[in-house]
């Protein structure tokens, strides 16, 4: 099992938010997870090229356009079976119900969902709901060692509703309502699990934290989420290896939590790496693909 988290660094558009895109491959079956621009997109091409490998499959952990713009380059060049995520419109029913608002109806509700996921519908045709077959799919294998653990479907429809109701807040503890049920992946052997966030809340993956040896932080590290993380680490059990994904600085969050994971963990890298299960340098604490350089930013905010 092979895990890469591409990086921006050398990427000939350096204004451009790129954000995550990180390359699973087991075998023949490869998976990406998440995909936010088209240099993103060409180098999992490459990757493709390399191992022979045709079409692959896309996980996308939520709509915003630094994980989700990647995508659209690999479906105009054939290279996508198909994307699961969470898609809203088939559980409007649940919705309405949990909006529990008779000023809502099931079309109104179905227009704001298109409204708000309208990036998302350009995928279609591509498309697996996560919930299909009675939420099975949170508990099978897309390819061997690799599942769909969260959002489970409650978190998921209560914050989808809180999203289309508009006198409802559109944060959750510090992040976005979109961001907070990022669909999320484990990834496993028999001797290593990791857990892959996108820009999750901590509620979303506070029970998946368990025995993890490797941990993507949720946000590209945003600080918020990050303190969490850490106290949950200092009261129950011994850290994971703790991967930071591709960011642009500031605006995404991973300043304020590069500085903190410095002083947790001098080992630091700002480029693309990659993991590959029971072949893993172990002092090796923490690993960022970083879109800008570290010693700069440590620097800023000494």
């Amino acid at each position: 099992m092979k895990i890469k988290f591409l990086s921006s660094k050398d990427y000939k558009n350096k204004t451009n938010n790129c954000g995550d895109c990180i390359i699973i491959t087991n075998g023949a079956k490869m998976i990406v997870y998440d995909c936010g621009c088209e240099e993103h997109a060409e180098s999992v091409m490459k990757e493709m090229s390399k191992k022979g490998i045709d079409q692959v499959v896309g996980v996308l952990s939520h709509n915003d356009k630094d994980h989700f713009d990647g995508f659209l380059t690999l479906i105009n060049n054939g290279k996508i079976d198909c994307i699961y995520t969470i898609c809203a419109l088939k559980h409007v029913n649940d919705i309405l119900l949990e909006i529990n608002d008779s000023r809502y109806t099931s079309n109104s509700v179905k227009n704001r969902i298109i409204d708000i996921y309208s990036n998302i519908y350009e995928l279609s045709g591509y498309l697996k709901d996560i919930y299909e077959e009675d939420n099975r799919l949170l508990s099978s294998e897309l390819i061997e060692g690799v599942k769909i653990l969260s959002p489970d479907y409650n978190y998921a429809i209560k914050t989808i509703a809180r999203a289309v109701k508009n006198s409802e807040p559109d944060s959750i503890d510090g992040d976005s309502v979109l961001n907070a049920a990022s669909v999320c992946l484990k990834i496993y052997d028999d001797n290593n699990n990791m857990l892959l966030t996108g820009d999750s809340t901590f509620e979303n993956i506070e029970s998946h934290l368990s025995n993890l040896n490797y941990i993507q932080l949720p946000h590209h590290g945003r600080a918020n989420q990050l303190d969490d993380i850490l106290k949950y680490y200092d009261d129950n059990e011994e850290d994971p290896m703790y991967l930071v994904s591709d960011n642009t600085g500031e605006s995404n969050g991973g300043i304020d939590a590069r500085k903190i994971m410095y002083r947790r963990h001098k080992n630091t890298r700002k480029e693309e790496f990659e993991i590959v299960f029971n072949n893993i340098n172990q002092n090796s604490k923490s690993v960022g693909s970083l879109g800008v350089d570290i010693n700069e930013m440590l620097y800023k905010y000494k």
